[in-house]
């Protein structure tokens, strides 16, 4: 809005051209005035032209500046209002070989990376869908292999109270403890290798959240190379006001002489105080998006490290896992001692029994580690489904 009461640089810039040119319209008749015989009358009628003359132009120029830069440069705003609302296809096709086309250049190219970085995302989502899939198959098998297990303990248990006098079914229980004992090895192995998928996909995630880190990184870096530009116009500025002061210092000492070349070193002043001005207030926006910027890192480094953390709690479940077979490989073994000392066992229940306890127990345990994987295998399912949504809303 050019007359609202927000701050607008479009007006800014209105009222400068304007200024200028009613500025000029007034200092050209006085130098006139030194050349020109005027007629009775004539020379308010001259500084009345001089006055409208100037202001047109100042006219003029705004609406120059208006047509060939604000228009295309609106071109960005659309843009960016377009990414704003989740939608990625627009690109800005204004070519300019200066600092307005390195701009435009490197908003395409943000926009390009955000690209980039949603179809990494869509593309690892479904992976790890697939992978939380998988893995919900295969720990659903291994809690019907652990609830076998623990049933079959059972019997073997309740079979300990007749061992003194019944041998032989002693060595059929054993032989069904041993082959329970297989089938949970062969479980275990199945989960090791669903754990190790999803400890791929947490490793891919903690990747794309270093890369989109970096991407802000880049960001903030640009940031800092427009705020030494910012730097630069503020030190010109700030030189052109003490130029501006010394020449009405000058014009000063000039007395009636110099009195118009003062009113346009106050100009000056005044032109360069106002771009002074706007360059503090350009510097602010810039801070706020360099603080922007460092906000998004570090919360794409929390990110990561909560990806880091639940590969090391996939690790934990690796090594109880490897725990497990373990304790599954002693069992067999200890179904072998079993069957080779059937003959023994009746001054053996104890022991036996002794043993039998320890396997209930790790057969718990399993149970346990297992229903333990099949909920985080479900939370990052949700996960999953949650990032499918979130990406699915943007369109690129």
């Amino acid at each position: 809005m050019l007359f609202g009461k927000q701050p607008s640089i479009l007006r800014r810039l209105f009222l400068s051209f304007l200024g200028l040119g009613v500025s000029v319209g007034i200092i050209f008749p006085f130098y006139a005035q030194f050349f020109v015989n005027w007629k009775a009358g004539m020379y308010m009628w001259f500084f009345i032209g001089c006055i409208v003359a100037g202001s047109s132009i100042g006219l003029v120029n705004y609406a120059l500046v208006k047509m060939i830069l604000i228009k295309r440069l609106s071109r960005i705003s659309d843009v960016a209002n377009a990414i704003s609302n989740k939608d990625l296809t627009h690109q800005c096709g204004i070519v300019s070989h200066d600092v307005i086309g390195e701009i435009i250049t490197s908003f395409n190219q943000m926009g390009q990376t955000l690209r980039d970085i949603i179809h990494k995302i869509n593309d690892n989502a479904g992976r790890l869908s697939r992978a939380s899939e998988s893995m919900d198959d295969v720990t659903r098998h291994a809690t019907e292999g652990a609830e076998q297990q623990q049933q079959q303990v059972g019997e073997v248990m309740a079979s300990m109270q007749d061992m003194a006098t019944m041998a032989e079914d002693v060595a059929r229980h054993t032989e069904e403890s041993a082959s329970a004992s297989t089938q949970a090895d062969e479980q275990a192995g199945k989960t090791a290798q669903v754990v190790n998928q999803a400890k791929q996909a947490v490793q891919t995630l903690a990747d794309t959240m270093a890369s989109a880190a970096q991407v802000s990184t880049r960001l903030e870096q640009e940031s800092q190379n427009i705020g030494s530009v910012l730097t630069v116009i503020n030190d010109i500025a700030e030189q052109t006001n003490l130029l501006a002061l010394n020449a009405a210092i000058e014009a000063a000492r000039a007395g009636d002489q110099g009195r118009g070349f003062a009113v346009v070193a106050d100009e000056v002043r005044t032109l360069a105080t106002r771009t002074q001005k706007s360059t503090e207030e350009i510097g602010l926006m810039i801070d706020r998006l360099q603080a922007g910027s460092r906000d998004a890192v570090k919360a794409m480094e929390q990110g990561n490290e909560q990806a880091s953390q639940g590969g090391e709690y996939t690790n934990m479940a690796a090594s109880s896992l490897n725990e497990i077979a373990a304790a599954i490989t002693t069992i067999k073994g200890m179904g072998d001692q079993i069957a080779h000392a059937s003959s023994e066992q009746n001054s053996l229940v104890e022991t036996i029994t002794h043993h039998v306890d320890g396997i209930s127990e790790v057969s718990q345990r399993a149970a346990d580690d297992v229903h333990r994987i099949r909920e985080a295998s479900e939370d990052i399912s949700i996960m999953a489904d949650d990032l499918n949504a979130l990406v699915s809303t943007f369109r690129v």
